[in-house]
């Protein structure tokens, strides 16, 4: 019932010429066998369309013209299907007779004579046909023909005893390398093979068609197409083709013809496709489908052999030539043709995979319709077997005996539609084919909804072949792709087909989960009339019984519903349990859990209480059989420990529709329960469906974000500027201790007396503790100065700082340590401690004695400088610890001075092509300039800039410095930016995809310290690097370039690949110069070689003109990377000057007049 393939004749682009070889014994001379497979094998699209054979005994070519039993001339029929075979199988364009035969043969008579036979018997055989025959003489490798004195004569003669001319005799010296001669014989034996085929041409046209046959005019085209297609002129070929299908289309052809015209049509329209695709016209190609689409899509079925069968036939065809322009298109593309979003073949495939479906469709609905009527057995001899060849190509089977093309008898045609009737039956094989080469088409070319749509009507061809598990995967996928975009058109169609894919399945939790979403009725108000339907449904898995139907509009067979109950009660042998995430797939429950407290934290030893509502979307009442709610702190909710501080439960909940039903729960918060603070939030909500103990049970479970986000629609309001109450989660807080102080709270003593202080701690709670610690007191000493550190990156700070003692009796000695605080995003290391002389500090500590405290103040007071240098940005702490020792008893005291690090300079880096052209990735080994941007932030000195290259860069000095001329070197401002730029080349490493640039070094001081210098290595960043298969530099030599006068440029170009490859370098040039040297040349470099092109231009004219420009291509690689290297390696202006003169400096009034008259153009003498 499909429409016929392509013939495997007509399908190649490119028509081979047939040549038949006679006279080589490939099977017991290896010589020969070495011959022929040098013709046949490993042959590449570069060599001659040649379709070489052995002529063999079975050949038609021997048949002859008597014994062949040719078709009744008839006026009916387009083209014949034994003809579209002739010139590929049977007739050749050319006859190749081997001998071996030297010039100096002791039997040369004999061997022409036997020559002579056999090419009479040739021509015998191939009659009036026109085949040319050629002689092959095979000769030993020593036998020069130039050097033998007979070879001349001998061939002369043998030309004249064969009746061939010269061109027609060949010599193949058997050497060592048979391939360059073998491709020369080639070439002959196609220029031979064109003068047959344009004798063919010129006969077919001789003969005279009458205007009134349309389908003989469709013929004659079509002959003449396929003959220049064999003569390699497919323009020709074009345009014969393009004339055939204009007959065609303009042809009306009754019902009884339609099929056959259909076909030829589709023959003609493939060629011209992919001929168009061929010329690189793909436009044309494109175009002449949607002319095809249009014009021949529109026109009706007909109706023969019945009206149900030609519109199912019509819609096979439709597919067909879908899928036959999309196969064409793809073998464009992957021929280098490029495509786009918008023009694909995966647009062709689609519409090839819906006029499929079609058809399936119209098959289904046949079917259907034959189950009233009495079943007719099918008949016998088979009408779809024909009795004979098929003469016409889309010729019907059963019409084939028929004179005329006429109507067979009644009893046969009725024979032939009962026949194809029982034949159809949907393939949803091949269209799942389809729409999979299409789905991945999309992909290819990121056509992301398109790929969904072809999803969904796979899933529908699954289901179609009752394959239910892939067609619930497919549009499990396309429903989760759509909540993702937020696309929610299609959701309420892939929910109903994923309810009844489910069905099938007995996919409990698929099932349930397609329910609770086609119950929101907010969300599908389409569902509202199916919704008693559902819940029905939903109640009968609860109980672990069999659904009914899943939806009402869904018709089954009571066979069918038998296999689903079966597969539902094999479902329901073992217990089933699922979970189904409520947010995420839009149930028909809302709900929100709060704390009703406003304030942000509490302390425990109160109650909390807790807030939970629920809210059914569902137009009916629906219940569930418990409500969980679990409560959790927050650290190990986040640690994924899963143990709740606390979890409630409530039994039977019932929801009315659209009415809000509210929990309240209060929680004890126990002080044993709270050490420390925690954050306590409502980390897991669920609603159970089914016992526990029972054979199905499920869960819709909510989580803490979609808890505090998701208020239902009628959530209650406590006042019109607050839409909800409560918080989601809370800070509960340990209490304080209850105790106090009471006694002496105030001491006074003489000096030197020991004084007592008596205290009396005071329990105020009913229960008694287990311990208390009393701790002792801090020494009584106070840090003032610098308490508050600001440093550069690098830069040595000092902390000038006085240690007070407040104390009245005075110490034996105070000793101070200090150190860099460590805190978790601190890095050991960060802060580095110096001393007097700006060198590491061997010990962080010192020591006071009485002699060094001042105690000429009051307080006394010991003066303290820590010396420190940043070596990371962000914000350090450094922490002072202070031991004082009085009498023997020591008191300690912390101290915790900040201090805040950040960087003297922020860098930028740049690159730019030697045009000033920002780019991103340059190649390697080639020349680039590297500019930094670098801005101070604070005012500094900067004394000397370096750049230091990476190790695969090279710079173009070893080292890039700027020392600056002032003796206090150069000052900036902050914010002032310093740039620093440089011509650089990345090495050619084989692993390396990023490269670093290198360092910035700068030697600074800050203004308040000119004389205390920081050297700072700024990163000047990476990047990413192409390989480049060659590398172009220009060079001009010469000084200057003046008008009018010789410059010399040189292009060296060098192979960075590790083949050889070649180039064809050609040199452009503007109207502005003239030139002289060679402006193509073709070169091969090996690996690593450099070839300079020399040049020399003269300048017409001053200013800044164009430099000449490189073109350079290559088959190995792309034209348009060719291009991005040279543009980026090749200068782009070239700056003449006027004329080169000297001026004598005693004389300036002679240099502006002598200036003058040159510009002027007039001469000037002295």
């Amino acid at each position: 019932m499909d429409c016929e393939d392509i013939p495997e004749c007509l399908a190649p682009s490119r028509q081979q010429q047939l040549v038949l070889f006679t006279g080589l014994d490939i099977a017991n001379n290896a010589a020969h066998a070495a011959v022929f497979s040098t013709f046949t094998q490993n042959r590449l699209p570069d060599r001659a369309p040649l379709r070489m054979i052995l002529l063999s005994a079975d050949n038609p070519l021997y048949a002859g013209n008597a014994h062949k039993i040719k078709a009744a001339k008839s006026s009916k029929g387009y083209v014949k299907i034994s003809w579209m075979w002739k010139y590929v199988r049977e007739v050749p364009a050319i006859i190749v007779v081997f001998a071996d035969l030297n010039w100096n043969h002791p039997s040369w008579n004999e061997k022409v004579t036997e020559c002579e036979s056999k090419i009479s018997s040739l021509r015998a055989s191939i009659g009036t046909r026109g085949t040319r025959i050629c002689v092959v003489l095979l000769q030993d490798a020593g036998v020069v023909t130039g050097d033998d004195p007979f070879a001349s004569e001998r061939a002369t003669k043998l030309c004249q005893s064969c009746q061939l001319s010269p061109k027609q005799l060949f010599v193949f010296p058997m050497t060592d390398h048979l391939l360059g001669f073998v491709v020369r014989l080639e070439s002959a034996f196609h220029e031979l093979a064109q003068g047959f085929y344009q004798q063919c041409l010129k006969s077919i046209r001789a003969r005279s068609i009458p205007n009134n046959f349309s389908n003989l005019i469709i013929r004659q085209q079509f002959k003449l197409a396929f003959i220049s297609e064999l003569r390699q002129d497919t323009h020709t070929a074009l345009r014969h083709y393009k004339l055939a299908y204009q007959q065609c289309v303009e042809g009306e052809p009754p019902d009884t013809e339609l099929f056959e015209w259909r076909q030829v049509t589709a023959v003609i329209n493939y060629k011209i496709c992919q001929l168009s695709f061929l010329h690189s016209t793909a436009l044309e190609a494109i175009s002449q489908q949607r002319r095809h689409v249009s014009h021949m899509f529109a026109l009706l079925p007909g109706s023969y052999p019945s009206t149900q069968l030609a519109a199912i036939e019509f819609a096979f065809w439709k597919s067909k030539q879908c899928s036959m322009f999309a196969d064409l298109f793809e073998r464009a593309v992957t021929n280098g043709l490029a495509a786009m979003s918008t023009q694909h073949p995966g647009i062709h495939l689609h519409a090839a995979a819906d006029y499929y479906r079609t058809a399936n469709e119209l098959i289904e609905t046949m079917r259907a319709s034959f189950i009233s009527r009495s079943p007719v057995s099918y008949p016998n001899p088979d009408p779809l077997l024909p009795l004979s060849p098929l003469i016409f190509y889309g010729q019907r089977p059963w019409r084939v005996s028929v004179e005329g093309g006429e109507l067979a008898d009644p009893g046969i045609e009725s024979n032939a539609r009962i026949a194809l009737e029982q034949r159809c039956m949907p393939n949803h094989a091949q269209c799942l084919s389809l729409l999979s080469s299409a789905m991945s088409q999309y992909k290819k070319y990121k056509c992301v909804r398109m790929q969904r749509h072809a999803m969904l009507l796979m899933a529908d061809e699954y289901a179609a072949l009752n394959h239910h598990s892939k067609a619930l995967q497919f549009i499990s996928h396309v429903l989760w792709e759509c909540r993702v975009e937020n696309f929610t058109l299609p959701i309420a169609l892939l929910v109903s087909r994923s309810l009844v894919s489910a069905f099938f399945l007995a996919d409990v939790k698929e099932f349930m989960s397609a329910s609770v979403q086609m119950l929101n009725v907010n969300a599908f108000p389409n569902f509202t009339s199916l919704a008693p339907h559902l819940a029905a449904n939903v109640d009968r898995l609860r109980q672990g019984l069999t659904p009914l139907s899943p939806l009402p509009t869904v018709e089954l067979s009571e066979a069918q519903m038998e296999s689903c109950r079966q597969q539902w009660a094999r479902a329901f042998e073992e217990r089933v349990f699922f979970s189904l995430n409520a947010p995420r797939i839009d149930a028909f429950v809302r709900a929100r859990a709060s704390f009703l407290t406003t304030e942000l934290s509490i302390s425990c030893g109160s109650t909390l209480i807790l807030k939970v509502s629920l809210c059914s979307c569902s137009p009916v009442r629906i219940g569930f059989e418990r409500l969980r709610v679990s409560v959790s702190d927050a650290a190990a909710v986040r640690s994924a420990e899963r143990s709740p501080l606390f979890e409630f439960l409530t039994e039977n909940v019932e929801l009315e529709p659209n009415v809000e039903a509210n929990f309240f729960y209060g929680i004890p918060l126990n002080v044993a329960d709270f050490p420390e603070t925690k954050l306590i939030m409502v980390s897991g909500l669920n609603v159970e469906m089914g016992s526990i103990h029972s054979c199905v049970y499920g869960t819709l479970d909510w989580e803490f974000t979609s808890l505090a986000i998701g208020v239902p629609e009628c959530s209650y309001k406590s006042s019109m500027l607050n839409s909800s109450i409560g918080l989601p989660s809370i800070k509960v807080c340990p209490s304080e201790a209850k105790v106090r102080l009471e006694g002496d709270l105030k001491g006074e003593a003489l000096l030197g007396q020991i004084g007592n202080l008596s205290l009396r701690l005071l329990y105020d709670d009913n229960e008694l503790p287990d311990s208390i610690r009393v701790c002792p007191s801090e020494a009584k000493v106070r840090l003032e100065g610098d308490l508050k550190g600001e440093a550069l990156l690098g830069q040595i700070g000092n902390l000038s700082l006085r240690l007070l003692y407040d104390d009245n009796e005075l110490p034996d000695s105070i000793r101070v340590n200090w150190h860099a605080e460590m805190t978790e995003e601190s890095v050991k290391g960060a802060l580095l401690f110096l001393n007097s002389q700006n060198k590491l500090d061997d010990s962080d500590e010192r020591i006071f004695d009485m002699a060094a405290m001042d105690m000429t103040r009051t307080p006394p007071e010991v003066g303290l400088t820590i010396g420190y240098c940043a070596q990371a940005v962000g914000s350090l702490c450094i922490a002072v610890k202070v031991l004082v020792t009085v009498k023997g008893t020591s008191t300690r005291k912390r101290f915790l001075i900040p201090v805040h690090s950040r960087p003297p300079f922020s860098i930028q880096t740049s690159l730019l092509t030697l045009n000033n052209e920002l780019i991103e990735s340059p190649f390697m080994e080639t020349n680039f300039f590297a500019r930094s941007d670098i801005k101070a932030m604070a005012a500094l000195i900067i004394d000397d800039i370096q750049w230091k290259a990476g190790v695969n860069v090279q710079l173009e000095d070893d080292e890039l410095r700027r020392e600056f001329t002032q003796e206090e070197g150069e000052r900036c401002s902050e914010g002032d930016v310093v740039s620093v730029c440089t011509c650089m080349r990345i090495l050619d490493r084989d692993d390396l995809d990023e490269c670093s640039l290198g360092h910035v070094c700068i030697k600074w001081a800050t203004v308040d310290s000119p004389h205390s210098w920081v050297l700072s290595h700024l990163d000047a960043g990476k990047v990413r690097t192409r390989r480049a298969p060659v590398a172009l530099i220009a060079r001009v030599c010469a000084p200057q370039c003046v008008v009018r006068s010789a410059i010399p440029i040189v292009f060296s170009v060098t192979n960075l690949h590790k083949e050889a490859i070649d180039l064809h370098i050609t040199v452009e040039m503007a109207d502005l110069f003239m030139f002289a040297g060679n402006k193509q040349v073709d070169i091969r470099l090996l690996s690593s070689e450099s070839y300079e092109c020399n040049v020399s231009v003269m300048a017409l004219t001053a200013g800044r003109l164009p430099f000449p420009r490189l073109q350079v291509r290559s088959s190995a690689f792309e034209s348009s990377l060719l291009d991005e290297i040279v543009c980026m390696s090749m200068p782009a202006a070239l700056f003449v000057l006027i004329l080169s003169f000297t001026c004598l400096k005693e004389e300036p009034h002679k240099e502006a007049g002598v200036r003058a008259f040159l510009q002027l153009g007039l001469p000037s003498k002295d």
